[in-house]
């Protein structure tokens, strides 16, 4: 993982005073930030040299001057080592981390167009790859399809575009927007989806939920009254297994039906018909879905994650909760 291949380029120079560069704000990458929090690292951001100067000898200074190391490990972080002025430059141990170095064979400026939220995923697929220097497309392609599990050679139609970024949008991933850009360009290219909505898809969760609500309406309308109005196959085994969560989970409101004679059984997750049953069918899947994430919440975003579900399903049922033992 990243954050062991950040560890031991800390430890390698056996020194509690580290002069580090980071051109790349690395270190912003949340496994890392915790790592350095869990081995009790301190990290102080240099921006200008007096505020630092005054930080610095107030608290580490004394050890420099009775040539002892201090107990607690402290990394001066900063974008070019020449911005520190040269006598602090010389207490402490120089480090220096960069996008180029840890990833030789991917294309710097997607790279950085990246950031860091998923750099951690990315390191862990690098790891295994042996092949060529990759330019800008080509790495594009690369963490799409090893990172998003996105391949567009493989997407000839508006179902199998809504099955790949309902497998994301489902676990909180949102495309990247320099990657979202390239594959719509590149779907663009293709004649079975130019009239396709490619924007309601690749814009983000809640434009594409709300796109597939519509298209749901459509759907059930279509089932009633024998019309073929939804551009949605909800019936394709890949997406009939999302529906029971999504509806559930609030990523998409059921819709009124009066008549439900005509509809098959599968689809009542996302009509309204029996409000009693539904909140009961809704309270024992939260209490599922709040145990899956209650055993590998580990980050601060799992950890918001489970409380936006839990708030959202709570405000919904209101006085309607029934209590299971």
């Amino acid at each position: 993982m990243i954050k062991d291949y950040i560890r031991d380029k800390l430890s390698l120079e056996g020194s509690n005073l580290i002069l580090l560069e980071d051109k790349d704000d690395i270190l912003n990458e949340e496994s890392i930030i915790e790592m350095l929090h869990k081995d009790e690292y301190e990290v102080y951001n240099y921006q200008e040299p007096d505020s630092f100067r005054f930080y610095y000898e107030l608290n580490y200074r004394k050890f420099y001057d009775s040539f002892v190391e201090p107990n607690k490990k402290f990394i001066l972080k900063c974008k070019e080592i020449n911005e520190i002025p040269y006598d602090i430059q010389t207490v402490f141990h120089h480090v220096s981390i960069s996008l180029k170095e840890i990833f030789p064979k991917l294309d710097y400026a997607v790279l950085k167009e990246l950031g860091t939220d998923f750099l951690g995923k990315i390191y862990e697929v690098y790891s295994f790859y042996d092949g060529n220097v990759l330019g800008e497309n080509g790495t594009k392609d690369y963490v799409m399809k090893a990172v998003f599990g996105i391949i567009p050679e493989h997407i000839n139609n508006l179902n199998e575009l809504v099955k790949a970024f309902l497998r994301l949008y489902y676990k909180n991933i949102e495309l990247p927007k320099v990657l979202s850009d390239y594959l719509e360009y590149k779907l663009r290219q293709k004649e079975n989806l130019k009239d396709v909505p490619l924007n309601e898809i690749l814009s983000g969760k809640d434009r594409f939920f709300r796109f597939v609500r519509v298209q749901w309406k459509n759907y059930i309308n279509d089932l009633i009254e024998g019309t073929h109005n939804a551009k949605i196959d909800f019936s394709d085994y890949d997406i009939r297994a999302y529906l029971d969560n999504i509806f559930y989970e609030k990523y998409i409101e059921p819709i009124e039906v009066e008549n439900i004679e005509r509809l098959p059984k599968w689809t009542y997750v996302g009509i309204l018909y029996d409000e009693n049953e539904r909140y009961l069918k809704e309270y024992r899947k939260m209490i599922e879905k709040i145990k899956e994430l209650l055993s590998f919440s580990k980050s601060y975003k799992d950890w918001m994650n489970l409380s936006s579900l839990w708030a959202v399903n709570v405000n919904k049922m209101g006085d309607n909760i029934v209590i299971i033992r």
